[in-house]
């Protein structure tokens, strides 16, 4: 149980680190629209350093 409350928070303190990065980088271009989904596969990468699926990330 204890390591479940863990990995939720864990993973709720990585979802809201990659989506602050992922606005800044659409803050960056302007909030032009078409990118949302590189804005926020980059910041996937920023924050967990290369350790996302390629799976996960095509869905």
């Amino acid at each position: 149980m204890i390591s479940e409350k863990k990995n939720t928070e864990t993973f709720d303190r990585q979802h809201y680190q990659i989506s602050l990065a992922a606005y800044y980088k659409a803050e960056r271009r302007g909030f032009s629209p078409g990118r949302e989904k590189e804005d926020w596969l980059e910041a996937e990468r920023d924050i967990l350093g290369g350790t996302v699926d390629n799976k996960k990330r095509d869905t």
